[in-house]
């Protein structure tokens, strides 16, 4: 399969996706997948070649809108959708399924079902379960995510992470929409945290002036002291 045939007019690829659907994807297709932010170009061939390899590689159905491309960080990225992540995800013949709860103030977890308030929850905690492997471990404190106040949007980037984690191998480093405010917050920590040459200009220390210096002696005025000076014996002088 040869990606680079999009590229032409009329290209086009014929792909089958998770859920069996037999779909075609175009130029025009990818195109149209695109969030252009203003004042910013549009993509690249590259970035479009990236983004349909990984629609072929996770048989991914644009239609549907399982996935797009944003523009994040310096350049387009690709997002997949949380429910094309999770159908993925429970297609896997060694998936057995995952349990989570929540994290208190005080450091202690609460199993999935407890009672905890809503006050005191300051994160979320899962283990993702693939059979013949130990459990993945996740954690998601609620300052990491934008939308901090909203637990259920918590809740849904919670279980998106810690799956796309413990299926690395299988997913590689597909974000989700769910993700995107965790994405954008850090993009923002990354830009606050940039150094300028402007900066460290306005920041350096004032260099140091130099007093003149005069070659002319200085005046000697009658309150002058002056340092004795002992007559030393010639060398020739013997006892």
């Amino acid at each position: 399969m040869k990606l680079k045939t999009l590229l032409t007019d009329g290209g086009s690829i014929d792909i089958t996706t998770t859920g069996g659907v037999d779909v075609t994807i175009t130029k025009q297709l990818l195109t149209n997948l695109v969030s252009v932010p203003p004042k910013t170009a549009p993509p690249n061939d590259s970035e479009l070649l990236m983004f349909a390899n990984m629609i072929v590689e996770q048989k991914l159905n644009p239609y549907l809108k399982e996935c797009w491309l944003v523009y994040m960080q310096g350049s387009y990225q690709p997002i997949v959708a949380a429910q094309s992540r999770m159908r993925k995800v429970m297609s896997m013949d060694d998936y057995e399924g995952w349990e989570w709860g929540y994290i208190i103030k005080d450091g202690t977890r609460v199993e999935q079902g407890g009672k905890a308030p809503l006050p005191d929850i300051v994160g979320l905690w899962g283990k993702v379960y693939r059979k013949g492997r130990k459990p993945y471990h996740h954690e998601l404190m609620k300052c990491d995510y934008a939308k901090g106040n909203n637990l259920t949007m918590c809740q849904k980037a919670h279980k998106d992470q810690a799956h796309r984690y413990a299926y690395a191998d299988a997913m590689g480093n597909l974000c989700t929409d769910n993700e995107l405010p965790m994405m954008e917050l850090e993009t923002k920590r990354v830009e606050s945290q940039v150094i300028t040459e402007a900066d460290l200009e306005e920041d350096a220390p004032p260099e140091p002036t130099e007093s003149p210096v005069s070659d002319a002696e200085p005046e000697l005025t009658d309150d002058t002291v002056q340092p004795e000076i002992e007559d030393e014996e010639p060398d020739w002088v013997t006892e």
